[in-house]
């Protein structure tokens, strides 16, 4: 095979690999949305953010799940952990595993706060501060 045949063949190849990487999606969550209501899941199991949060479902003004805190009282939109998602009509969440999760429920998880700012979330959420989960059960 001559030099320059081989050589585009590499280069070929090179770039349909760089290709595929391509595929993942641009930010580290996905927004789903059903009716007026928003809910902003993990596209990854996250690591490394080990703090414990308490509190109850809830959604922001926006539409957007969150979760009120029970120590501080505030309320935080929230990344939940990947594999949730939002029932069709918008009414309450599935969890990783289905099971469901309805507005005033009250849950504890896994997780850390990061600022708004720090990744392309929802603009209509308003959040200043988002708390991103990696595990969450239903508080007994």
């Amino acid at each position: 095979m001559p030099a320059k045949t081989l050589l585009a063949s590499v280069a070929a190849v090179v770039m349909t690999v760089g290709a595929c990487g391509s595929s993942e999606p641009s930010a580290p969550y996905s927004v789903e949305t059903a009716g007026e209501f928003t809910a902003v899941v993990s596209h990854n199991d996250l690591d490394g953010m080990d703090a414990l949060f308490s509190g109850s479902v809830t959604r922001l003004s926006s539409g957007c799940f969150g979760i009120a805190d029970s120590e501080s009282e505030q309320v935080h939109l929230t990344v939940w952990p990947s594999g949730t998602k939002m029932s069709d009509d918008g009414d309450y969440l599935l969890l990783p595993g289905g099971v469901p999760v309805h507005e005033g429920v009250a849950i504890k998880g896994g997780g850390g706060l990061v600022p708004a700012d720090s990744g392309e979330l929802p603009e209509e959420c308003g959040a200043k501060e988002v708390l991103v989960l990696h595990s969450v059960d239903i508080e007994k």
